[in-house]
């Protein structure tokens, strides 16, 4: 490695002392003139030059002036020995000075970025890039503390150059407080040599007073003794960039819909919450999740329309978000259910109120445009002093601490326990079993008969799913359905129970009973079953029962979940010469206008509608207005429920066509079923006793003494008198 033996930066010391000892030896020599000022002159001149010429043509100017002036006084008055001697040492001098300017000149430029290489050309189109670009360019001179910047940077804030001063408060005093500290600790980080580049993001305020987004970026440049000199950089606008960012923020961590925050974002902070709990202990503040489902929900949504659904969840958003404390987080889980993370608890206590605050803001009518909507929710806490593994199971927590509020009677609140785990492992547990009842056959039918009021026959049978299990205890559909309907199985129990009930009607044809019409119901996830035409004309072909002895019962609301389609299959299926009917009429607050898309045969009567036909004025009036509107439409009319005898009088007398219910006969096997369809005997209610207060204790009392319906007690009657 070759070695400096004189430092570029020491050269114009050495150059100077050189001088300085040829203009000694010069004066002190022997060979003196006799007026030795001249040289002396040019001498200290050209020195002169050497130490403030800008540039080494100015010197060389100045040098050759000096030279022509000598040559006019010395050439006369010296020898020519003398003037060579003299001549060599102003040479000297001037070649020395030169050298001065050009390292002088070389060691200010010794840390600066090396110029490009090419003539003129090259420097103006360097020049003309940086005027080009959109980014403010600056250098502060950190010793004098003077600012000096583009007027690229001036137009960025809005400002002619003219009008900001070189110092650096006029970046300073612009940026917004809350990034000034930042800034400065990343500044001295970067001058203490902590960081090997300055960048940092801002807000400056404009011209205008307005605020703007800024990405700064500089490098330091050092002085001989490494200290810093000079801060060179730059600051580009990147508002916009910012602007993208927060959008795609929004979209990450906000639900569209609500605006709240969504799932992602609250199972980050929850993950944090319990990460938190982990480290510290039982040190960890207190904090729950609030489980919350709305209620009556997806009957809004399918009766009143997905928009008016929308804004009934954007209404509860903002209602949960003003009932929660500023620290705690709000989101929309998904559907219509809501979680609410809960931090820094005092106590359970807190939570629970907090809850019940949520619950009644819900209670609150909501006024959606025309309609007038009150829904409610049911609420579950899971806290964070539970013994819990993850994220996950504390949620899970209160996902079944809701689902208890829920069958608890809706609209309240549950704190988790630890034996509602237990109940929820007995619902999976019945889950499982259930999936290996299907596959063993386990499931069967009952049927309840359904009666033509002016004549007393029965002229249909609903087909009613059951589950005997292992043990010889039968399950009802409201215990086991709604496990299958949150999977793929009740797909396959619907399909069994329309093959099932298909082939139990075309046997009775066969054994010479008297004809009736199968009901059976569809589930909301069958009604959406693409193929489902195909699939009941297929079981039709296979059960060889004829289609008009079908008829399938579709809700309301699984059908207004598609309009479109639920118009498609109801005419597909019209067409293939199967009756369709809607069941549980007259719940829905837009079941009359769905009536003139819905091309169907029959009304279904919602029991809960008929139970107070007899006891409420309005119900009457609206009960007979149905039956009036649906026989003008050319549909006919069943009610569902009829368990007394004055409901049946009543239907009776506004000449409905169909009832079914207890008062008429319970769901039964095909084999007692079988005993009415032998007899084709009307049925006489006459008999039948009429309680004297519709109370429900003591129907349900009547029902469990009596252990059958009045028509198979009238059944069982006439064989015992016809065998005697």
């Amino acid at each position: 490695m070759r070695r400096k033996l004189i430092p570029v930066r020491r050269f114009p010391l050495v150059a100077l002392g050189m001088a300085a000892f040829v203009l000694l030896y010069a004066f002190t020599s022997l060979r003196f003139v006799e007026n030795p000022s001249t040289v002396a002159v040019i001498a200290v001149l050209f020195f002169v030059s050497g130490a403030t010429a800008p540039s080494l043509v100015w010197h060389f100017v100045l040098v050759a002036m000096a030279a022509a002036g000598w040559l006019g006084i010395a050439w006369s008055a010296l020898s020519l020995q003398d003037f060579y001697y003299w001549t060599l040492v102003l040479v000297s001098a001037a070649v020395l000075s030169a050298a001065n300017v050009y390292f002088r000149r070389r060691n200010a430029g010794e840390h600066a970025p090396p110029a490009p290489a090419g003539d003129r050309f090259n420097r103006e189109y360097l020049e003309r890039a940086v005027e080009g670009t959109q980014d403010g360019l600056w250098y502060w001179e950190l010793k004098g503390d003077v600012f000096h910047f583009s007027a690229a940077w001036a137009a960025l804030l809005g400002f002619e150059k003219s009008e900001l001063k070189t110092h650096p408060d006029e970046w300073l005093n612009r940026v917004h407080p809350g990034y000034l500290a930042r800034l400065r600790e990343e500044l001295t980080s970067h001058l203490h040599g902590d960081a090997p580049q300055f960048r940092n993001e801002h807000r400056m305020r404009r011209k205008d007073g307005t605020y703007m987004w800024v990405l700064a970026r500089a490098t330091v440049i050092r002085d001989a003794d490494g200290e810093p000199a000079v801060l060179a950089g730059s600051h580009s606008d990147i508002t916009p960039l910012i602007e993208v960012e927060k959008r795609l923020l929004t979209d990450t961590f906000k639900d569209p819909l609500t605006g709240l925050a969504n799932r992602s974002f609250l199972l980050s902070h929850l993950q944090m919450a319990v990460e938190e709990k982990s480290m510290r202990g039982k040190g960890a503040p207190l904090f729950a999740v609030v489980f919350l489902d709305l209620d009556r929900f997806k009957q809004i949504n399918d009766t009143l329309g997905h928009h008016v659904g929308d804004e009934l969840l954007r209404a509860v958003g903002g209602r949960l978000r003003n009932c929660a404390r500023p620290d705690d987080v709000v989101a929309r889980f998904g559907g219509d259910e809501f979680v609410v993370l809960l931090r820094a608890l005092r106590d359970s206590e807190e939570a629970v109120l907090v809850a019940e605050r949520m619950l009644k803001a819900l209670l609150t009518p909501f006024q959606l445009g025309e309609h007038e909507i009150l829904s409610g929710g049911s609420i579950g806490i899971a806290l964070s002093k539970e013994s819990f593994r993850s994220s996950d199971e504390l949620l899970h927590f209160g996902d079944i601490a809701m689902y208890h509020s829920k069958k608890a009677g809706k609209g309240r609140v549950t704190l988790f326990r630890r034996e509602m785990l237990e109940e929820s492992d007995k619902q999976d547990q019945l889950k499982s079993e259930l999936e290996l009842a299907v596959e063993r056959g386990q499931l069967l039918l009952h049927y309840q008969p359904s009666i033509h009021v002016a004549t007393g026959r029965i002229v249909g049978a609903e087909a009613l799913v059951r589950w005997r299990r292992e043990n010889g205890e039968i399950l009802y559909p409201d215990t086991f359905l709604p496990l299958a309907e949150k999977s793929d199985l009740i797909q396959k129990i619907g399909e069994w129970v329309l093959r099932t009930a298909c082939a139990q009607n075309s046997a009775w044809q066969r054994a010479g009973f008297s004809p009736v019409r199968m009901s059976v119901n569809l589930s909301a996830r069958q009604v959406q079953q693409r193929d489902l035409p195909q699939l009941v004309q297929r079981i039709l072909e296979e059960t060889r029962l004829g289609p008009e002895w079908l008829e399938l019962e579709m809700t309301e609301a699984s059908l207004m979940r598609n309009a479109d389609s639920a118009t498609a299959l109801l005419r597909s299926l019209g067409d293939s010469g199967i009756r369709t009917a809607i069941d549980n009429f007259g719940i829905g607050s837009a079941s009359l206008s769905n009536l003139r898309q819905l091309k169907c045969h029959t009304l279904k009567m919602d029991r809960g509608f008929v139970s107070e036909i007899t006891t409420d004025p309005r119900v009457a009036a609206l009960a007979r207005g149905l039956i009036t509107m649906a026989h003008h439409l050319g549909l006919s009319v069943v009610a569902e429920g009829v368990e007394q005898k004055d409901q049946f009088q009543f239907l009776s007398a506004e000449q409905c066509d169909n009832v079914q219910g207890y008062l008429i006969g319970r769901p039964v096997p095909g084999e007692e079923l079988a005993l009415l369809l032998r007899s084709a005997t009307p049925v006489h209610l006459a008999t039948v006793p009429t309680p004297t207060e519709p109370d429900a204790n003591e129907l349900r009392a009547m029902q469990a003494a009596v252990g059958r319906s009045a028509a198979l007690q009238w059944a069982a009657t006439r064989n015992a008198r016809d065998s005697r």
